[in-house]
C-alpha cells in the first residue's frame, strides 16, 4: 500500500514513520501508565493510525506526491523515536526493560526444540 500510494518501491510502513508511531504510543503506555499487554496492543494500533493519517495531512498539497511523503515519514519518524528515546530515559529501570523488550523483542523463552520440526 505505501508502495502504491507514494510511488516508491522502497517505500514501507517503518520507513515513513508508521512504526515509529506504533512504537511511541507502546512506549508510553508501558512507561506512563503501567498498561496490560492488550492495551499496549491497542496503543501501538492506535499510535499507527494517528501516525499515518498524520503523515498523510502533512504530506498533502493538491495530492500526494512519492517524494514528500517519503521526507515527511522520515521526519516524522526520528521525531517519534526522538521522544522514545525521552521517555525511556526518564523511566524506571524495570519499565525501561519492558519498554525495550517491547521494541526489540527477546529470545528468552526460546528453546533449541521449538523451531525443530519433528
Amino acid at each position: 500500500m505505501f508502495q502504491k500510494l507514494s510511488g516508491n518501491p522502497l517505500a514501507s510502513p517503518d520507513f515513513v514513520g508508521v512504526s515509529s508511531g506504533a512504537s511511541l504510543f507502546a512506549v508510553s503506555s508501558i512507561v506512563l501508565f503501567n498498561a496490560s499487554s492488550s492495551v499496549i496492543s491497542g496503543s501501538a494500533l492506535v499510535g499507527a493510525l494517528l501516525t499515518a493519517s498524520l503523515i498523510y495531512v502533512l504530506a498533502w498539497r493538491d495530492g500526494i506526491t512519492g517524494y514528500r511523503f517519503i521526507l515527511i515519514g522520515i521526519g516524522v519518524s526520528q521525531f517519534m523515536l526522538s521522544i522514545i528515546g525521552y521517555i525511556t530515559s526518564r523511566a524506571e529501570l524495570y519499565e525501561a526493560r519492558q519498554a525495550m523488550t517491547w521494541l526489540v523483542g527477546s529470545v528468552g523463552q526460546a528453546g533449541s526444540g521449538a523451531a525443530s520440526a519433528r
